[in-house]
């Protein structure tokens, strides 16, 4: 249905000058407009698992493999390769090729969580607080980011408790565990409701159309008059 739905265009016949062929424009893209995203809020959150691929989740939880482009554009997917999450050993290829031997060596320091006394969030995890170059990570094994940080602890009338992290208090990331986290991140998308197809088939409609201001004869010669 996507492909049925995307536009012509005229593409230049290079051996016979003045003639053209009607073709599929596959480099035209599109987002989901926040009118028919707002219409989605019954959509379920779903999580990605290594090796799926667009099309067997749609068969899976839509019961038809083809309308893999509704999951797409709903979670405004507009390039699989770089916004899919790679399976294992695509991820696992990735990294020894950017890494090489320094794949498990430390990429940066970050927060972990930290509450107070009333159990309220003071700090939240995952906060970058240094980040070594690829060079400097061969020897960060041994050593300790130059941080601190005070915070509230507890409070009372009659004392306020304060407590100070350090850069032994941080967490360590390799670049490995970097890798996986961004690529983790691709894996939560939202599953729209079958019942929301037809409506989003006539989105991708709209979307795709642009005018025509030419139509070509059988022989392949494009008439000068536009088309109305």
């Amino acid at each position: 249905m996507f492909f049925d739905s995307t536009p012509n265009f005229l593409y230049p016949d290079f051996f016979e000058a003045g003639k053209f062929k009607l073709s599929k424009n596959l480099f035209r893209r599109v987002r989901a407009r926040d009118s028919i995203n707002a219409i989605f809020s019954s959509s379920v959150k779903y999580t990605i698992k290594s090796g799926q691929t667009p099309d067997q989740i749609a068969y899976d939880l839509l019961g038809d493999s083809s309308h893999y482009w509704t999951i797409l554009l709903i979670n405004n997917i507009t390039d699989t390769q770089t916004q899919w999450p790679y399976d294992d050993y695509e991820l696992d290829k990735i990294i020894e090729d950017r890494y090489g031997t320094l794949a498990d060596k430390i990429r940066h320091w970050e927060t972990k969580e930290v509450k107070d006394s009333y159990s309220n969030i003071v700090l939240d995890s995952g906060i970058i607080i240094e980040v070594f170059s690829n060079t400097t990570a061969q020897n960060a094994s041994s050593y300790t980011p130059t941080w601190s940080w005070t915070y509230v602890y507890s409070r009372s009338d009659s004392a306020v408790t304060e407590r100070t992290l350090t850069g032994s208090d941080l967490y360590p990331t390799t670049n490995r565990e970097y890798e996986h986290q961004l690529n983790d991140l691709k894996r939560e998308i939202w599953i729209p409701q079958p019942s929301s197809i037809a409506m989003m088939e006539t989105e991708i409609e709209e979307l795709l159309e642009y005018d025509t201001e030419y139509k070509i004869t059988e022989e392949g010669w494009r008439e000068s008059e536009p088309v109305s």
